[in-house]
């Protein structure tokens, strides 16, 4: 009698040490909100997707969807190494392709800067191919080093080519660049390449992801896109703090978001963010907060994933991200978020 006591006593003392940790079901069954992920213990914004909730069309058209350039990493080519980027013409009248073009610093000689490999005239064409056809040729005449700037130690040679906008579908279109005798081709993560001008693409179309382009040789490089960058939202009056997020997607999509302001040092405990993408007919997917870093400066980076989940379809959705309850929307393609849809699958 007095063991089975003791037993009932030991139960109730780590029921109660439990009860301490976290609530009962009773009491989460009573709460109107709980978290979907594990980021912040308990705590989900608000203003942050839940289980359950839609977006429609309409909710699609009036978010933002313009990006600050898309990456490649860096080429190493006969004319020497470059980097690689698409932007948004400053005139909104197409896509830019940007590539630096590695360079000795502004001390070096006149030999030095003679003897190093860099782009002549001629030695750099491009166009854009789709299916194998050529769709889109440079409006700004035969690519050229624009001039070069830096400082002591290195420089950079800006070369712009400019483009026409691409159609607002989900077709995988193929930047294919010719430096001497070597090809490169950079793949536009579809939804990218179009006007934001234009009117939004509301369809959905099944398709897996990218493939290798057609006319591709095995001497050729051909490279998937690094990242996508977008501006999330600035307060001048809270110290200029601002905000922006950096997507990939080679195999987990993920999320890089940074937050900067000028005077107070971040803590690693607030403010909590959280991120989450929805699309219409689809169903709300929650990032998982997986790392924290913070500089002795100014900046705090947030690095958070969504769980691979294969999607065989092509759309648009709202992506959410929220700093405390502060939430930002963008519109944003399934080529950046859908699990495979970012790197090239022979």
């Amino acid at each position: 009698m007095r063991r089975t006591l003791l037993t009932i006593s030991l139960a109730a003392i780590a029921l109660t040490c439990l009860g301490g940790l976290r609530p009962s079901l009773g009491e989460t069954s009573k709460s109107p909100l709980v978290a979907p992920v594990d980021n912040w213990g308990g705590w989900w914004p608000e203003t942050q997707f839940k289980e359950g909730d839609q977006v429609n069309a309409d909710m699609l058209a009036n978010l933002p969807r313009a990006f600050l350039h898309v990456r490649y990493g860096t080429i190493s080519t006969e004319c020497g190494d470059a980097s690689v980027a698409f932007e948004h013409s400053s005139k909104g009248d197409g896509l830019i392709m940007q590539l630096g073009w590695a360079g000795p610093g502004t001390s070096a000689s006149k030999e030095e800067w003679r003897d190093r490999p860099q782009p002549r005239a001629g030695d750099v064409k491009a166009v854009i191919v789709h299916e194998g056809e050529v769709v889109r040729e440079p409006t700004n005449g035969e690519p050229a080093v624009l001039g070069w700037f830096g400082g002591s130690l290195s420089t950079t040679g800006g070369m712009t080519i400019e483009f026409q906008w691409l159609p607002a579908d989900y077709e995988d279109y193929w930047c294919r660049v010719d430096v001497k005798a070597q090809r490169f081709w950079f793949l536009i993560p579809y939804g990218l390449g179009s006007s934001t001008k234009m009117p939004l693409n509301t369809t959905q179309v099944e398709r897996g992801p990218p493939k290798p382009p057609a006319g591709a040789h095995d001497t050729d490089t051909v490279k998937s896109w690094a990242s996508v960058k977008y501006h999330l939202f600035r307060e001048k009056e809270n110290e200029n703090l601002h905000a922006s997020l950096t997507i990939s997607n080679r195999e987990y999509p993920q999320l890089v978001l940074e937050l900067y302001r000028e005077k107070t040092r971040w803590t690693l405990d607030a403010p909590r963010t959280s991120a989450a993408y929805l699309w219409p007919k689809g169903y709300t997917r929650f990032a998982l907060l997986f790392k924290l870093e913070r500089d002795f400066s100014m900046r705090r980076t947030d690095y958070l994933q969504f769980f691979h989940h294969g999607h065989d379809v092509a759309c648009w959705g709202v992506l959410r991200v929220t700093v405390e309850d502060k939430a930002t929307d963008l519109c944003i393609p399934s080529s950046l978020l859908h699990a495979r849809h970012g790197s090239v699958w022979p």
